[in-house]
Parts: structure tokens; sequence; C-alpha cells
């Protein structure tokens, strides 16, 4: 895959569904995984499959409708099937890779939206529903026939999206007070933080639900936002312990007042940023830039076996690529933009002639 590509990707707006890990326990409420440190770093040489116990190559059909766009791609996976965006286009393969259907409704008349800010799984009364962020409505289509079920009205541009039951669906959104809640009538039951730069529109992330809990990173800084969704309120939160070589908002506040639109280059140079992290049965993948450009990811058991792994550039990669042996090593750095309720999620390198293969992960070795 194209570097530039990847690296975009880093940056463009994304959803994935995770965790909490330490939510429920109340002396751990501040870091969402408290045992978890980057300096357990791996030395030597290991194979891929020695990481990857239980995993799948899935290579998505290419044909003149199926043929997903290289700019700005999204992958969810819920309940064995796959929704990827492509564009304004929401094509469906099932667990297997095997094409379904193709949402796309672009227009203007009733049913259609005229573009695709975002998109969510919306798991309701056993149903899946595909949610499209359009302006100012979210436009809600039937999962199994596509079927066009109605738009929730906004007061407010919707950037982001994500259903966590009728009377809380949180939103992103470019106006003051970034998070929204609303509610199914698009009422508005709260809204919180002010619009940040630095720290929220340098990278958009994706809300990661939990339990009664909902977060979402800030940027690539060690910390995040967590709302409770019984109390209806929100707190400040570490990602992990911190150490003094994290992004914070407070440094990307400063770097960005001292070097204006430059500041983020600065921070990379300097400071280690946490790109995106996975978390799934006790397991984690975190992906973590480094200065130099470097990139590392973090495997294995979130409270005691977790080791980091350098894979980024391939001269300095401690891991040996035997699945994918073709593949650009920063094909890990995907995750990003890979969501899977059941799996960690990789992207392998494609072309705007050809689809991609998915590397799907079940279970890591322990």
């Amino acid at each position: 895959m194209k570097k530039t590509i990847l690296f975009y990707l880093l940056s463009m707006l994304i959803t994935i569904t995770l965790i909490g890990c330490g939510r429920t326990d109340d002396k751990n409420t501040d870091v969402l995984f408290p045992n978890l440190t980057l300096n357990n770093e791996f030395k030597g040489k290991i194979q891929l499959s020695e990481l990857f116990d239980d995993y799948s190559i899935i290579q998505l059909p290419t044909s003149d409708s199926t043929l997903i766009s290289t700019r700005d791609i999204k992958i969810i996976k819920r309940k064995g099937y796959f929704y990827i965006k492509s564009i304004n286009d929401i094509f469906i393969f099932d667990k297997s890779g095997n094409y379904q259907s193709t949402l796309s409704c672009t227009g203007n008349g009733p049913g259609e939206y005229a573009g695709i800010n975002d998109f969510a799984i919306a798991e309701r009364e056993n149903n899946v529903e595909i949610w499209i962020a359009d302006m100012k409505k979210i436009m809600r289509y039937k999962g199994k026939d596509l079927r066009y079920l109605g738009a929730i009205q906004t007061d407010f541009f919707v950037n982001q999206v994500c259903y966590v039951n009728d009377s809380t669906i949180l939103c992103t959104t470019n106006e003051n007070k970034y998070f929204r809640v609303i509610d199914m009538e698009g009422k508005q039951r709260g809204d919180f933080f002010d619009v940040d730069f630095p720290n929220t529109l340098q990278k958009q992330h994706g809300f990661k639900p939990m339990g009664n809990w909902v977060t979402y990173q800030f940027s690539h800084t060690d910390e995040a936002m967590a709302y409770n969704v019984e109390k209806r309120d929100f707190s400040i939160v570490k990602i992990l312990p911190l150490e003094d070589y994290f992004q914070t908002t407070q440094i990307a506040h400063d770097y960005f007042d001292k070097y204006d639109m430059g500041f983020a280059s600065k921070l990379r140079e300097k400071y280690v940023g946490i790109a995106s992290y996975k978390y799934l049965n006790n397991d984690i993948s975190l992906v973590s830039n480094w200065q130099d450009n470097k990139m590392k990811i973090t495997l294995g058991n979130v409270n005691e076996k977790a080791k980091t792994y350098i894979y980024y550039p391939a001269s300095e990669s401690v891991i040996e690529n035997n699945i994918l042996k073709d593949a650009d090593p920063m094909f890990l750095t995907t995750q990003v933009c890979c969501d899977s309720d059941d799996s960690f999620l990789f992207l392998d390198s494609y072309s705007e002639e050809s689809n991609p293969r998915l590397l799907e992960v079940r279970t890591l070795k322990q």
C-alpha cells in the first residue's frame, strides 16, 4: 500500500468500537489500561504468526460495482458482516468476503443523503441498522434489505455518530461544545467540551463504548473523554499510566500556541503519540508513533504479558511478516480505520484497480 495512503489513514475520520478496561474499578477510573506499559519492548526477531494465533486472510472481490475507493476508507464488522465506507457508498460483505449489497443513496430526495460524513452500525431490538451522518441529520437504513427507516434531525452539523441506546446517541460537531448527546427524536440531552483544534480536529477518533461508559481519545494524546451513560456526565481520563514522553492535551495546546499549524510535526519530534488501540477479551493491540517516524505495536494480555514491537521502518522491524509476505509493514497501522466486534482487523495493501485483503485476528498468542 502506498505510504501516503497509510499516513493519511492516521488522520482521517474514523470510527472504531472499543473498551474501557478498568472502568468498573473505582480505583482505576482515571486510567483505561492501568497495567499496560510501552516500555516492555521485544528485542530480536519474531515471526508475525508467533503473535497472531487464530487468524484468516479475507480477499474482497473486485468488480466494477464493488471497487472500493482508496480515499477515506472505514471498515466496521458486526454480527458476521463487513460494512465498508467508500466515499459515499457502504459496501457489505459476509464474513468470508463474499459481496452482499451496496447502500448507495446519494441525492436530495426522500431517503437520500448528500454525503457520508461518518457511518455507524446500530443494533436495535435484535436488528442491525446502518446510520449515516449527513449534514444536520442522521439517516437510518435497515441492514438486511437497506430499506430507509427515517432520519433523526439535529440542530447542529453531525461529524460523527455513535448509538448507545435510544436515549443516548453521541455525536461530534464542528461547532461550540464538541460532544453532543441526543435521543431518537433528535432532542439534545447534553453538550460538553469546547471545540479544541489541537486535541480534536487534528485527528478525529471514534467513540468507543463498553458497558455504561463511552470513551473518545483526544488526537494522539494519552487522554480521552469518558462519558457515563447512567449519570450523563463526562470526565477526562488517561489511556495508559502517564509517562513523560507521551503527548498530552496540555502539551498539544502549548505547541499549538508556539508553532501554530506546524505544531503536529514538532510534537512528533519529541513526544510519543498513541495512534489507535483495540481491546478484545482482555487482549490489546495498541499502535504508537515515535520519534524518527518509527511505528510500534503493543500486543498481548492487557494485565501482564503485553509486549511492544517496532514494525516500521522495515529496516528496523523486529517482526518478520510470514503471513502476508508481500505486504508493506505499515499495514499494521490500518487498525485505525478498522473496527470489529469479535476480532482485531487490519487492511492489507490495495490499489485503485483492486480491492484489499483483510487480515482478521480472532486471538493473540499468549
